[in-house]
């Protein structure tokens, strides 16, 4: 093991813990962080007093039988690394993952993680970036896990992705992006399973934002301010997983949900938005979906009612939800927040008179539904 401007470097070999104990009394020892630099191995957080909060590069040493060849992880958070460089980190055919989170990272210099040929996780998150052009920093052939998760990204990034040819997870949530297009990120499409775009400006998503993505099969597109969809899901025909808590949609229809008939949707989320109605279409294109969350919408009385009695007739699990559904003379809306329930938009009148024509509401004295279950 070697130190370099206070980063370690460790080995997953089975002697390390007894090397450790050798070099250092101090080692397991939490809390003596002294400059705010943290470093992890095999899920022990060690504070040493010599820690700094920059590296410039990490060196690795040929001892205990050349264990050169056996690095497979390298975690280093809360520096003040700023910059990675070409050669910061050296050439490897053993190192799989590399965490470099809370690092103040705003420039990556070309080729800074070349040559790591059986790099398959890179977690970038919680920095600076604003650029990342995998083409020209990394060789990227087994990518698999790429995280670049709150950083200052608003657009497309530099020319692309396109040299992650492997590329199975990718996370951006917590940027500013106001729109996407995977088709002109991505090469290779076929491969992407999941997608996170938390926590970000998009206001619609269009065909071309996630089209491509033909295997996807979990969409996280939660706290962003979407009011439209427009049939931007209709060819994701292996999506189980479909997230969009905390936006502004009005409406969710047949339309919103992939086209594939019946649809492999399990989970849906669409609480905290601002829906008042959801159509039996929907729920009778997902004969799958097992869970759902709805809770934080201001749901027509009727419709949630009779939506609970289908859930469970169908053995749904709402997620989450706390909810008060009581009888009345089909003019209210339920307000989970308020418990209470206030007046529908009148500019949805007509359409709440013809659904009454159709679902005369049932009136059940005092009836209250509550449950809070876990989340998916």
């Amino acid at each position: 093991m070697r130190f370099t401007n206070g980063i370690i470097i460790f080995f997953v070999i089975a002697t390390v813990d007894e090397v450790l104990s050798k070099l250092f009394d101090h080692a397991d020892k939490e809390g003596t962080d002294t400059k705010g630099c943290n470093i992890v191995y095999q899920n022990h957080t060690m504070s040493e007093n010599i820690c700094s909060d920059k590296f410039d590069s990490v060196q690795i040493a040929n001892f205990i039988n050349d264990p050169l060849m056996k690095v497979e992880l390298i975690k280093i958070s809360k520096t003040d690394a700023r910059r990675i460089k070409a050669g910061t980190f050296p050439a490897s055919n053993t190192l799989r993952q590399l965490y470099l989170p809370e690092n103040n990272i705003s420039i990556i210099d070309d080729d800074a993680f070349d040559f790591m040929s059986a790099l398959t996780h890179l977690y970038l998150n919680n920095n600076k970036l604003k650029s990342f052009n995998a083409y020209i920093i990394t060789a990227g052939f087994n990518i698999k896990y790429l995280d670049l998760g709150y950083n200052s990204f608003e657009g497309m990034m530099d020319t692309a992705l396109y040299n992650l040819k492997s590329l199975t997870y990718l996370n951006l949530d917590g940027n500013k992006f106001k729109n996407i297009s995977m088709g002109k990120l991505i090469n290779n499409v076929e491969s992407v399973k999941e997608v996170s775009m938390a926590k970000n400006l998009l206001t619609r998503i269009t065909n071309e934002f996630f089209d491509p993505l033909i295997n996807l099969e979990v969409l996280n597109l939660a706290f962003n301010k979407i009011s439209y969809i427009g049939g931007a899901f209709l060819f994701m025909e292996n999506l189980k997983t479909l997230i969009l808590s905390h936006n502004y949609l009005t409406r969710f229809d047949k339309f919103d949900i992939p086209l594939k008939r019946p649809s492999l949707l399990k989970n849906l989320a669409i609480d905290y938005n601002q829906l008042m109605f959801l159509s039996w279409e929907v729920l009778d294109a997902m004969p799958l979906l097992s869970k759902i969350a709805i809770y934080g919408n201001q749901w027509y009385c009727i419709c949630i009612y009779d939506h609970r009695r289908d859930f469970a007739n169908r053995f749904i699990k709402p997620i989450k939800e706390v909810c008060n559904v009581r009888g009345g003379n089909g003019e209210y809306c339920v307000d989970a927040d308020t418990e209470s329930c206030t007046r529908y938009d009148s500019a949805l009148a007509a359409s709440a008179l013809n659904y009454d024509r159709d679902h005369p509401l049932v009136y059940i004295p005092n009836i209250t539904y509550n449950c809070v279950l876990d989340e998916f």
